[in-house]
């Protein structure tokens, strides 16, 4: 990577702690791309300083984004993803400092930028809100959160001493501290000092919705605590005043990631033509079943090409 960045310390952390979402009796191992995403989101500048106050990932269909979006929000919460200077000889990283109880310790490497949790001494408590228009809209990336948490008999809730609620999750030690859903009645959200959003489907937050009053919202939060804003969805359909739309425009400290076709795909192509392009947006996604996609591709009474364009191939 061409910037330092906390991400080294926090896949190391998530990989730690978490268990695999398909396998819960395995540790939890990111996919190229999600490794890829996490080190540029947590990338510093020369006086650590985070580069990104906002990072819009857009992705197709199926390639993963909510379960590691999901790990994502824990880390925030109890996860060292705040930096705390640079390392030197020596310098370790343990988790007993930081009121986890696995016992993980790991070294740095001399000066690699160094993190710890929100709720450190001289730190606030943390507050990670996961949001969305409508309940339904936030279900996959909670469920996903959810289920690390429960996974193994409640291993990584005890080890970091949360109360996982069905739609709240306390840290029992600090009960200002919480990971929360919320939805549209953004009115009722200003003045929040939020440490991390996850700002789900944005595609689907219109104008009617009240979805970019929501997000406006979150945002002003964020600021009050340098927090920062994570979006995960689909290509959007332009034209109706997303979210999504509105996040495509050039903002400073803002990142936008998006996979696309190197060529244009066109409807009348065939099997063979789209399957590079296919490959070419789910790469790095070890999960994702090119063939099976191909097959729903080519059922166009289900799929239209603009939702193929959208859903598969990720273009707006």
């Amino acid at each position: 990577m061409s910037a330092p960045t906390l991400g080294w310390l926090a896949l190391a952390w998530l990989m730690r702690h978490l268990p695999s979402p398909r396998d819960e009796t395995r540790p939890y191992l990111p996919a190229d791309w999600q490794a890829r995403r996490t080190l540029r989101w947590y990338e510093l500048g020369p006086s650590g300083r985070r580069l990104w106050n906002r990072c819009h990932d857009e992705d197709p269909k199926g390639i993963g984004k909510s379960p590691h979006a999901a790990a994502t929000c824990i880390c925030e919460f109890r996860g060292p993803v705040v930096f705390d200077g640079w390392a030197r000889a020596g310098d370790v990283y343990a988790c007993v400092r930081n009121a986890c109880r696995c016992g993980w310790e790991r070294p740095y490497e001399p000066g690699e930028a160094k993190g710890r949790p929100w709720g450190s001494p001289g730190l606030p408590s943390p507050w990670v809100q996961v949001a969305a228009v409508s309940e339904a809209q936030t279900a996959n990336t909670w469920a996903a959160l959810h289920a690390f948490l429960a996974a193994n008999d409640g291993r990584l809730a005890d080890w970091l001493g949360l109360d996982p609620g069905r739609t709240l999750v306390y840290w029992r030690d600090r009960m200002d501290a919480k990971i929360e859903r919320v939805t549209s009645s953004s009115a009722s959200r200003t003045g929040q000092p939020i440490t991390h959003a996850l700002i789900d489907e944005p595609q689907e937050q219109t104008p009617e919705l009240r979805g970019p009053m929501l997000a406006e919202t979150i945002l002003q939060n964020l600021t009050k605590l340098d927090g920062w804003a994570h979006f995960t969805g689909n290509a959007p359909v332009l034209g109706r005043g997303s979210v999504a739309e509105l996040l495509a425009g050039a903002a400073p400290r803002a990142l936008h990631m998006a996979p696309r076709p190197s060529v244009a795909p066109r409807e009348d192509m065939t099997r063979d033509e789209l399957r590079p392009l296919v490959a070419e947006v789910y790469q790095g996604t070890p999960w994702a079943q090119v063939e099976r996609i191909l097959d729903d591709i080519e059922a166009r009474a289900a799929h239209p090409w603009p939702t193929v364009l959208r859903l598969f191939l990720n273009v707006p």
